[in-house]
């Protein structure tokens, strides 16, 4: 009986340290393969996608002030860059219909529209496997598939670079 005991505990503890390890990919590591469902039911396969070009993934969360600011940022990158693929990624604990209102309410506040491609992380396995724990969360992505620069947090130094960075990859 004891060692049932002592094989379920070091089962436990197992889990609780496999899962409480945060993998961050970094720049020059490749981005994992993923099919993202947007809101709209349209999918992108993300290893397809990289492959024609460069693109940007910002992951936000309904709750996040600097996201607010960032996702309008996002979205004149792409106006700017018609070519360039630009997605928003939902955190895990914002819904669909959180999403979407956060959209709306961004762009009563900036009197921008917001057509950029929204993905619900709704299970955080996106956020797990690109290593995101703060909110906004922004990946420049090479051709070829790897992460070119990662930005955390919004700024207008980041502003900058982010702008900077896209212009290295045209």
């Amino acid at each position: 009986m004891k060692n049932y005991v002592i094989i379920i505990a070091i089962g436990f503890l197992l889990c609780v340290i496999s899962t409480s390890y945060v993998f961050s990919l970094e720049e020059g590591q490749e981005v994992p393969t993923f099919l993202f469902r947007c809101v709209d039911n349209t999918v992108i396969n993300l290893k397809t996608q990289c492959s024609k070009g460069p693109m940007v993934i910002s992951f936000f969360d309904h709750k996040c002030p600097p996201c607010m600011k960032e996702i309008p940022f996002m979205q004149k990158i792409k106006n700017e860059n018609p070519t360039l693929k630009v997605i928003l990624v939902a955190g895990q604990m914002t819904n669909a219909y959180q999403a979407v209102e956060f959209i709306k309410q961004i762009e009563d506040v900036s009197s921008i529209t917001i057509n950029l491609p929204v993905v619900i992380d709704k299970h955080g396995g996106i956020e797990n496997d690109f290593g995101v724990t703060s909110h906004p969360d922004v990946f420049i992505i090479k051709n070829g598939c790897h992460v070119f620069k990662r930005y955390k947090g919004y700024n207008e130094s980041n502003s900058t670079e982010i702008v900077s960075a896209v212009e290295l990859l045209k």
